[in-house]
């Protein structure tokens, strides 16, 4: 969830049933509660990263006045209650401005903003946090802003990218402090064909997606070009999620910590496999998580499995779904056919 909780300025912004509300009341008495409610209705734990303030300065004081600015006090209320929950909070930076080079010349004050920020999180909690998410603010972050934030933040374990990253760094990797460079899969409502080819892809290289959403996507004309009302674009997405629990009932949600040591690992470790006389022998290192995951494409049925179980089938496709559970699987197809694998 990107940009949550954000600062709201008491100004009327959308209109709901013929009448306009302010940003206050839409991100906290509209937004909020609804996706409360798709996470209890679909059991997701969501990962929240916060910019807490939108000032765009790279110059000290670092300070968080926006934060409180509403009148309802919603920012800090959302605040706690994401603390007190299943959720995750992660960063969308000091003040949502990207952590680059040209945007901040004195690269230290990336790490005096990023200090402030622990510490005023800390504050209003009421206790220290750690922080393993960060996601960069307008998918924008260069190496120098990555050393600075790591310098900031040592626990960062994943580093959110641009959806389309038109540099290497942006690209899956793994970087200094064993930090994953993670791009961003899928985002927004519509169109549902693009949103499900993206996940489709994503899944068939590596297995997992990411999908993203704004409080503010209702009235952004980028994300949100048809004008749609939340109420249109919350079915958009339960369309969605309903889609990708029908046709892959074997993905589990995670949080971005808990998705970290998969990404990490799927990223690091090998396998090796055989294939002779109709039987298929996968092996794994001893230090790989279990249980692991393969696609096994085979026209042949499977007569016998050892090491690990098929856990769904695609018989549109040939395709089955293997989960791993120990170091070494051995799977007998039955005789006759040939096998893609």
């Amino acid at each position: 969830m990107d940009d949550f909780p954000l600062p709201s300025y008491n100004v009327e912004r959308v209109i709901i049933n013929g009448k306009k509300i302010t940003d206050d009341e839409y991100y906290y008495k509209v937004w909020w509660p609804s996706i409360k409610n798709f996470a209890e209705k679909y059991d997701i734990k969501y990962t929240f990263v916060t910019p807490l303030s939108y000032n765009g300065s790279s110059n000290p004081p670092f300070e968080f006045t926006e934060f409180f600015i509403s009148k309802t006090n919603s920012p800090y209320k959302a605040m706690r209650e994401i603390d007190n929950s299943d959720f995750e909070l992660g960063l969308h930076g000091y003040n949502h401005n990207s952590l680059t080079q040209d945007r901040w010349p004195n690269l230290e004050n990336i790490v005096l903003s990023l200090n402030e920020t622990k510490e005023f999180l800390s504050k209003i909690l009421g206790h220290p946090i750690l922080i393993s998410s960060y996601v960069a603010p307008n998918n924008l972050i260069d190496e120098y802003g990555a050393k600075y934030l790591l310098k900031a933040i040592p626990t960062i374990k994943s580093i959110g990218t641009a959806y389309e990253g038109t540099d290497d760094f942006s690209e899956y990797r793994i970087t200094d402090n064993f930090v994953l460079i993670i791009p961003r899969s899928t985002y927004g409502y519509y169109p549902l064909k693009r949103i499900y080819a993206n996940t489709i892809n994503t899944l068939a290289n590596f297995g997992g997606f990411q999908h993203f959403i704004h409080p503010d996507d209702v009235f952004s004309t980028d994300r949100n070009p048809e004008n749609k009302t939340w109420d249109q674009m919350y079915s958009n997405l339960e369309t969605f999620y309903n889609m990708i629990r029908k046709k892959f009932p074997w993905l589990r949600n995670q949080t971005a910590s808990e998705a970290y040591p998969y990404y990490f690992d799927y990223l690091t470790q090998e396998f090796k496999y055989t294939f002779n006389n109709n039987n298929l022998k996968i092996i794994i290192s001893n230090s790989s998580l279990l249980p692991k995951y393969f696609m096994i494409k085979s026209k042949v049925n499977i007569r016998k499995i050892t090491g690990g179980k098929i856990i769904h089938y695609y018989r549109d496709n040939n395709l089955f779904i293997l989960e791993m559970n120990k170091n070494i699987v051995n799977i007998e197809f039955m005789k006759g056919g040939n096998n893609e694998n």
